[in-house]
């Protein structure tokens, strides 16, 4: 069994690597999503100085805190991992519809 010094990988580590990979692709679906994400904010921030709506609606954000919550109970996910994504997300939203493109 060789043993590649700069990666700790040995040949029998091939089960790991094709899981690394798995992660890997998984997190460029997870980045194209939020790229996605943000395309859509933008949309949305248009859409309300259009219309004279404030770009903070905390009541759609509590409401949508508490769905993802229940989802998170219900997958085995810590409630505060959600918690803390949902607010980075909503962050980057409120700051790409803050923006006049």
């Amino acid at each position: 069994m060789t043993t590649d010094r700069a990666t700790g990988n040995s040949d029998s580590g091939s089960e790991l690597e094709r899981l690394r990979r798995q992660i890997d692709a998984t997190d460029d679906a997870i980045w194209q999503l939020i790229v996605q994400r943000g395309q859509i904010a933008r949309c949305i921030g248009t859409y309300k100085r259009q219309h004279n709506l404030p770009i903070v609606q905390s009541q759609r954000f509590a409401a949508m805190l508490e769905q993802r919550l229940l989802w998170a109970q219900d997958n085995g996910i810590e409630a505060e991992t959600v918690s803390s994504i949902m607010t980075a997300l909503h962050d980057m939203s409120v700051s790409v519809q803050q923006r006049e493109d």
